[in-house]
């Protein structure tokens, strides 16, 4: 059965690509089941384990001493309990009078060599400071027991490196939360030789870029293209798209912009990043416009424009956020219900134009559907932190696909 000339089964292969990729590229988090490397605070690397640069996940039973910032020195004397890592802390420890919830992690880990070792660090929320072997290596944010010192921290990865002296690495975290709903180490701890995590970080940092210059050129293309004749506006305005989507690119994952410019603090990264979304919607909406303008209600259209002005004027220019963990939380709720509004006006459009037959329908499918599939991952990632790896890579795919069928 066919949809405005488009097959059955073409109509599901954007998403489902992007499901597969995404259970792909998520494996370990979404399906983690395997062995534990950790037991009862404690992990024993083998050397086998780590031929061929392997990559470990430092997961299972770390020791954590709940409602305290223990010095390294002080873990071995304290009383503990066991908390599975990665995962959200929950229950296991209680704001104090100014809101502020923190816990010590540790976990003794036994290595095979006395060389250098590396640890790539992903989302401890909300602040963090990393002690291997009685010694401060790294850290994102000030994690305190007052508000007024406390620094958070904005989802930033990072890398630490150490020399084993005697075959033991005596790792202790100290975490701290103010307003986020899930807290404490939620990504695994990544581990190896010190050439395995520089390569795995620096692979990580290079398909970055690539996706955001990829997008960014190919939206210089298309606006190159409309100024040539300055009469097809959806080539405006998906260019635009594109190039805006680049950028957004640069300000996620590895945030490569905020590698070159490091004087942005974590409300000013938060601000750029959600205000470029309406931004975004915006030009996507429009270029859907441009191309159906026959299939578009301007009341609606307008209405959708308001929407998108006042979310980027509320997250990208306003400077109050909430800083209670429910005032967060329906801070990214009303976000995400808003956003997925105004983009569900496209998706209408989309089952129109295929309804209709109307020339381009397997064009405009391929890439609303890749983008509104994104954009769900999107919105699921920012209320829930699963991570999307690899799907902005498979959109760019998608898209040039639609481009050159």
């Amino acid at each position: 059965r066919t949809y405005g000339g488009v097959r059955g089964r073409e109509l599901i292969t954007p998403s489902y690509s992007i499901v597969v990729v995404l259970l792909m590229g998520n494996y370990h988090y979404l399906f983690n089941n395997h062995a534990k490397l950790v037991n009862d605070g404690t992990a024993v690397i083998t050397k086998e384990q780590l031929e061929g640069n392997e990559i470990l996940a430092l997961d299972g039973n770390w020791s954590f001493y709940p409602n305290a910032l223990l010095a390294p020195e002080e873990v071995h004397k304290e009383a503990h309990t066991f908390i599975n890592v990665p995962s959200d802390w929950k229950n296991a420890v209680q704001p104090n009078e100014e809101g502020l919830s923190v816990g010590t992690y540790h976990i003794r880990l036994h290595v095979p060599n006395d060389e250098q070792y590396g640890l790539y660090i992903r989302t401890i929320r909300q602040a963090n400071r990393l002690f291997i072997n009685d010694i401060e290596v790294g850290g994102m944010g000030n994690p305190t027991h007052t508000a007024t010192e406390f620094i958070p921290e904005s989802d930033d990865r990072y890398t630490v490196f150490v020399q084993s002296p005697s075959g033991v690495l005596d790792i202790v975290i100290h975490v701290a939360n103010l307003n986020y709903s899930e807290a404490g180490i939620l990504y695994p701890i990544e581990f190896g030789t010190k050439e395995a995590i520089e390569k795995h970080y620096q692979l990580k940092v290079l398909v970055n870029i690539v996706i955001s210059v990829c997008y960014i050129i190919f939206g210089v293309i298309y606006i190159i293209s409309y100024s040539q004749n300055l009469q097809r506006k959806e080539e405006l305005f998906f260019g635009l798209f594109a190039v805006l989507f680049g950028v957004y690119m640069s300000f996620i994952n590895e945030k490569i912009f905020f590698l070159l410019f490091t004087n942005f603090s974590i409300y000013e990264q938060g601000r750029l990043q959600l205000g470029i979304l309406p931004l975004l919607v915006f030009c996507l909406t429009h270029f859907v416009y441009c191309m159906y303008p026959q299939l578009v209600r301007k009341n609606i259209l307008y209405f959708i424009y308001m929407l998108l002005a006042v979310l980027f004027i509320v997250y990208g220019v306003n400077e109050k956020v909430p800083t209670t963990i429910n005032g967060v939380f329906f801070y990214q709720l009303i976000f995400v219900v808003a956003m997925f509004l105004s983009a569900l006006y496209s998706i209408f459009i989309l089952f129109n134009v295929l309804r209709k037959k109307l020339d381009g329908a397997f064009y405009i499918f391929i890439i609303l559907t890749s983008l509104v599939c994104y954009m769900i991952l999107l919105m699921i990632n920012f209320l829930t932190g699963m991570p999307i790896n690899l799907t902005e890579l498979l959109v760019f795919i998608l898209i040039l696909y639609s481009f050159a069928s």
